[in-house]
């Protein structure tokens, strides 16, 4: 028996070097796993502080640039929020704007001003006519409702045979969870369909998104607040 320790206690320590009692030179796992972490923490704080600068930066410029010229920027904006239409070209000293039908390549020149407050159509070979820029709140269809103090600050119409199809912004001294329950009432009124509904707050923004989905017609809601006042994007189509 004291044989056999003696031989497993000599296998054992031929995979260990021999210590002589001094202090082992250079850092411990746990030392090199705390430099590690430490590392990565200052990588994360360094990209943090980039990101932000660079975020300045553009909403920075983004304001230079309104500021230089607001028309051209209201009517980029308004151009954006239709996604069928593209710009082409900008003329500062004619203060007008081509934009481009990108499905069929047809190219249409306007003033920023009209594009801006919304004073023209588009009317596109099909026979739909697309009205861009900011939206007639009483031409809306009937079952597309808003509150009343809404002002729209953004959007397209389109009517196609009789079919209506569109996007509205606007802003509302409701709070978002109003906002939603407004629609909600409005939703359950519908004979028929299927809705959706949901919730979430992410950095101190309440956003609430909901839907109503019918056989001939249907409208999607998408609301958030910054704390200081709610505003609203709401599409809507008919079958």
């Amino acid at each position: 028996m004291g044989k056999a320790v003696r031989m497993c206690y000599g296998m054992c320590m031929e995979n260990y070097p021999p210590h002589n009692g001094a202090p082992k030179k250079g850092l411990s796992g746990w030392a090199w796993a705390g430099i590690g972490c430490g590392t990565v923490l200052l990588i994360g704080i360094i990209a943090f502080g980039l990101m932000v600068s660079w975020c300045n930066r553009k909403v920075t410029e983004l304001n230079n640039d309104l500021k230089a010229n607001p028309e051209r920027k209201t009517a980029e904006w308004a151009i954006g929020l239709h996604p069928e239409f593209s710009v082409v070209s900008s003329n500062d000293d004619t203060k007008e704007m081509t934009i481009k039908e990108d499905k069929t390549g047809k190219e249409m020149t306007f003033s920023y001003k009209d594009i801006a407050d919304g004073k023209f159509a588009v009317t596109n070979p099909d026979g739909t006519t697309v009205q861009m820029g900011a939206v007639d709140l009483s031409k809306l269809p009937t079952w597309v409702v808003l509150p009343a103090d809404a002002t729209s600050s953004g959007g397209f119409q389109a009517d196609k045979l009789g079919k209506a199809t569109g996007m509205v912004v606007f802003t509302t001294a409701l709070t978002p969870t109003e906002v939603k329950e407004f629609f909600k009432k409005q939703f359950d009124s519908w004979p028929s369909g299927s809705g959706s509904s949901n919730s979430i707050t992410v950095n101190g923004v309440e956003q609430h998104t909901l839907g109503k989905k019918s056989a001939d017609k249907e409208i999607n809601v998408m609301i958030q607040s910054d704390g200081t006042k709610t505003s609203a994007t709401v599409t809507y189509s008919e079958k």
